[in-house]
């Protein structure tokens, strides 16, 4: 399972909803769901740094064509 946090104001906003998701097909469909109505169709991970304050190894999530971040895994998809 790989955890999700979505991009917000602060750190504490983020971890506060984090979800887990099994694969690919099942994290698009959770950022389809949060992001309506914006049509979210495919999304870019790549790896990104250490964050010592939560113990992740975090992977940027984004649309990159529309300079969008999306949010951050622990891990890659």
């Amino acid at each position: 399972m790989i955890k999700f946090r979505p991009q917000r104001g602060s750190l504490t906003e983020s971890m506060a909803e984090v979800v887990e998701v099994k694969d690919g097909a099942e994290l698009l469909a959770h950022l389809q769901k949060l992001y309506a109505p914006y049509p979210i169709t495919g999304f870019d991970i790549s790896a990104y740094f250490y964050d010592a304050r939560i113990d992740w190894e975090t992977y940027l999530v984004t649309i990159p064509e529309k300079g969008m971040v999306l949010g951050y895994t622990d891990g890659p998809i």
